[in-house]
């Protein structure tokens, strides 16, 4: 698992395909900050889970069940971070690399006549997605705060079991990354349930004449490759300091008084 060192150094889980549980004591007013508690499923680990049809018991023994339930009192947080490659909208019929799925009949099983190699991200983006989906229902069960994060323009939120979870009271939120510091605006969606002071670490930009609100610069497009060669949005993929330090704070915010 790949984990955004800026998360890690105040504390807070910020895994792309993995839950992380983040102990109360993790943002102690003094400062002591521990190291998240990290779990991560790999693919190698999972049965084909092609369309989400799969069989539970193939699946079970690999989720951190016992682990969260035996500690769920001491659970503050479990932060979800879903790779978004094959629910991106970032491929389009432009020329390039053609869309994985689309907004309705191929959301799930993946569009038609896809290389087998295109087949593939699908269905580990359909399996990533069932696992985060177990955790968070054992989550809800035991009244444990959980956010979801994945692009704000993602076809995830798009998909019923997670309008189910919105139906039954868990909030989207967008944050913009330009707020936090970046050159590029990167609008992130945040899906949680029971984080009530997460609004207030969630700060969008109202760009006005094309220039960014905070810089008052026009925000960086993330297409192509920078001057080392390097994905832009690659680059753009850490959660930015100043948004994870914002979190922190409202974590202990809503429980400090638990610790």
């Amino acid at each position: 698992m790949h984990s955004h060192p800026q998360w890690q150094a105040q504390g807070l889980g910020g895994g792309i395909c993995g839950a992380e549980c983040c102990h109360p004591r993790m943002v102690h007013p003094a400062r002591k900050v521990t190291q998240p508690i990290t779990s991560c499923v790999s693919m190698a680990q999972l049965p084909d889970l092609t369309d989400l049809r799969f069989t539970y018991s193939g699946i079970l023994p690999h989720l951190p069940f016992a682990f969260i339930r035996k500690h769920a009192d001491d659970i503050a947080l479990i932060w979800f971070g879903i790779p978004c490659t094959s629910w991106s909208r970032a491929r389009r019929h432009d020329g390039g690399p053609p869309p994985l799925r689309d907004d309705n009949e191929f959301l799930q099983a993946g569009c038609p006549n896809l290389s087998p190699k295109d087949q593939k991200k699908v269905s580990e983006g359909n399996s990533l997605l069932q696992v985060t989906l177990l955790l968070i229902s054992l989550a809800n069960s035991l009244h444990i705060t959980w956010v979801l994060e994945n692009p704000f323009t993602s076809r995830i939120w798009l998909v019923p079991d997670i309008k189910a979870l919105q139906k039954a009271g868990s909030v989207l939120l967008r944050v913009d990354y330009c707020a936090y510091g970046t050159p590029w605006r990167k609008s992130t969606g945040l899906l949680h349930s029971g984080f009530h002071n997460l609004p207030n670490a969630c700060f969008t930009c109202h760009s006005c004449a094309g220039r960014c609100e905070f810089s008052g610069h026009r925000h960086l497009s993330l297409t192509g490759k920078d001057s080392n060669n390097q994905w832009m949005t690659l680059r753009a993929q850490p959660y930015p300091l100043q948004l994870c330090k914002q979190v922190a704070l409202q974590l202990l915010e809503q429980f400090g008084g638990h610790l």
